[in-house]
């Protein structure tokens, strides 16, 4: 899978008994709060706590719910041995399955478990099937009202994962031995399981929040990333910018038009551009700064580029130069666009301010991130473009003694964007200095009258 950031595999040799936070154990008792009608009983018996798992997982997991509950199942037969009651013996096991998901153990034994309880001599078709509905169970996540998530990447990474196994009947060593080389399903499958039982309390949700304005909620959006897009990207971003994404730009909903992306992204914060070119492929990048119009390369160490198809693999910063990103317009020796890596005019990824091109002139590789063309062809079409910011908003510049003497393009560096973008030039910009002082003059002058007053004899 190549350069991708991966915690998972930290605790590998145990299936350790980790506690779960007050928070978190309390989700999982919410699973099985008692019926109406189970009111007076002083606990749940058996089947209704098995029947309050299934009612809880079916919707997850239509196809695969049976065999995650008899695994489950299995693992609390074995605790229940203890005398304890047999709900507190389940909410262990689902703990132990929480706590464990950070491993390479711990997952491998949550997958083989419930393949057997798929099929007792289960095949790599039964562990396809199984990955597939765990993925899928993320159509139920909230962000999925928002905006409607592709599916399409989750079925490319479970079919790059089973592929060239050997034949004959799965075991344990051999997913171990498989999910070790694909960190990025590690990651999908940790925030599957916590997202299964913990789903009960939203604040602990793994993803993050998605924000759309009012007018891209009314047109159906649909995001050119899948949940497993989301994970991957977000999962190398810096801890402090995962749990908010706010759309700032669709080529879908607001136009093709260089005027508007440029307009709507400056002075964002952090962001994560997706472009999808004509032929299917889509990539992007991260830019760990606020962007602006500048001749100057912008971003820093933390910047990265990505590929999402036709496979997903994350390029960091090769110390070679600094060029992270660039975006310039109206200007007549050097590049009007977004670019980011590689050079002037042999960009990583470039789109020009004449929207609707591009290019990808990283061969053999980009200088700056080690990134091959990601494009399908070196000078492309594009076919979307939709750009997110993440992290909380940056703060507003503050407020000075001179607002009432502002003009409203020193108020919203959106309008300046898009005056620079058409070529216009701020032609109050001439008369500020005089007037300011101006005006700064009648207050010295009023100040001066004041103090006189206030000091004259009567």
């Amino acid at each position: 899978m190549g350069a991708v950031h991966s915690d998972a595999g930290k605790n590998e040799d145990d299936f350790e008994d980790v506690s779960l936070s007050p928070t978190e154990t309390n989700a999982v008792k919410i699973i099985f709060s008692k019926p109406k009608s189970q009111d007076q009983k002083e606990e749940l018996s058996q089947e209704d706590v098995l029947e309050c798992l299934k009612q809880h997982l079916s919707g997850q997991l239509p196809i695969s719910h049976q065999a995650v509950i008899q695994h489950v199942k299995s693992l609390s037969d074995d605790v229940s041995k203890n005398k304890m009651m047999y709900e507190e013996c389940v909410i262990k096991s689902i703990s132990k399955i929480i706590s464990s998901s950070s491993s390479l153990s711990g997952l491998t034994s949550f997958l083989h478990g419930s393949l057997l309880h798929l099929n007792k001599t289960p095949t790599v078709e039964d562990l396809s099937l199984l990955l597939l509905s765990l993925l899928q169970s993320f159509a139920l996540h909230p962000s999925n009202s928002i905006t409607k998530m592709q599916s399409s990447s989750c079925e490319h990474l479970i079919s790059s994962f089973t592929k060239s196994w050997p034949e004959g009947p799965l075991v344990s060593e051999q997913i171990y031995e498989k999910l070790q080389s694909f960190p990025i399903l590690q990651q999908c499958l940790k925030v599957v399981i916590q997202f299964l039982f913990l789903s009960k309390d939203l604040t602990l949700n793994k993803l993050p929040e998605l924000e759309l304005a009012a007018n891209m909620k009314s047109k159906n959006f649909q995001s050119q990333l899948s949940f497993t897009d989301m994970m991957f990207l977000n999962f190398n971003l810096m801890e402090d910018l995962r749990m908010k994404w706010r759309l700032l730009y669709s080529s879908v909903i607001q136009g093709e038009s260089f005027s508007k992306l440029s307009s709507s992204i400056i002075h964002q914060g952090p962001l994560l551009i997706v472009v999808k070119d004509q032929q299917g492929h889509i990539f992007g990048g991260f830019v760990s700064t606020n962007m602006e119009f500048s001749a100057v390369y912008q971003g820093d160490e933390n910047s990265f580029i990505f590929s999402l198809k036709p496979e997903m693999m994350i390029y960091n910063p090769t110390g070679y130069n600094e060029h992270y990103a660039y975006m310039n317009i109206n200007q007549q020796t050097i590049p009007n666009g977004l670019g980011m890596g590689g050079q002037h005019n042999y960009f990583g990824f470039w789109i020009s301010d004449d929207y609707g091109v591009g290019h990808s002139k990283a061969k053999p590789k980009s200088t700056t991130f080690a990134s091959p063309m990601l494009s399908a062809s070196e000078e492309f079409k594009l076919d979307s473009v939709e750009v997110w910011a993440v992290g909380d908003p940056p703060p507003k510049p503050e407020e000075d003694e001179d607002e009432e003497f502002k003009s409203i393009i020193d108020k919203d560096p959106a309008a300046v964007a898009i005056l620079r973008v058409l070529g216009k030039e701020r032609v109050s910009e001439g008369f500020r200095d005089e007037e300011e002082s101006t005006s700064a003059g009648l207050r010295l002058d009023n100040s001066t009258m004041l103090n006189q007053s206030s000091s004259s004899p009567n």
